[in-house]
């Protein structure tokens, strides 16, 4: 049945790993399960860090309807960004260093980025906050650290490139961001067990 739910997700289009898993409704474990079964048969292909069916897949892969998102928010659930961040964050966003397939990096845009920012302020209120964050390859930790509302953001990641770019922006624009190279296979620092308000 998961097989059946990754041909009819992909069809004849590609995706890449964070596009197809935003459309899984099951468990991580199965989508990760099935995903990599598929590719062991060669059903499924990863080329320009995107996964796609075979040719032999898609041949056969069901035909579904457009996806329909909302005009206005563009499924994001979020609308009425602020604007001012969206173009601070977009500025620095230019001299990030590019997504590499090796760590299945994949952007989320600038503007759904702010948007998460304004729904986490929403939920859970950002000011005076702690928030760790493991993996920034969207670059979350900028956009928070430019509202200049969390008191300290510690981001875990194992790009040293983006840890790099994160470490350069905090200096030049005195931004509350901490870098620490880390592995999600290795057990989370003890200094930090305990030491968020927001963990993403």
């Amino acid at each position: 049945m998961r097989r059946e739910e990754v041909i009819r997700l992909l069809g004849k289009q590609k995706r890449n790993f964070w596009e197809l898993l935003s459309r899984w409704e099951y468990r991580l474990e199965d989508f990760v399960t099935t995903l990599n079964a598929m590719h062991a048969a060669g059903e499924v292909i990863v080329e320009d860090n995107c996964l796609q069916l075979s040719p032999a897949l898609q041949a056969t892969a069901p035909q579904t309807l457009e996806e329909g998102k909302c005009p206005a928010c563009a499924g994001r659930g979020m609308v009425g960004t602020n604007s001012q961040l969206l173009q601070e964050f977009q500025r620095l966003l230019q001299e990030r260093p590019l997504t590499t397939a090796k760590y299945f990096q994949g952007n989320m845009d600038a503007e759904s980025v702010v948007a998460r920012v304004h729904l986490m302020d929403m939920r859970d209120g950002l000011a005076g906050k702690r928030i760790t964050l493991v993996g920034d390859d969207d670059y979350l930790s900028l956009a928070l650290a430019l509202t200049r509302l969390p008191a300290r953001i510690v981001v875990l990641e194992v790009d040293e490139r983006i840890g790099e770019f994160l470490c350069r922006c905090r200096q030049q624009y005195d931004l509350p961001i901490e870098y620490i190279p880390y592995n999600v296979t290795d057990p989370l620092p003890p200094e930090l067990r305990e030491q968020s308000d927001l963990f993403s």
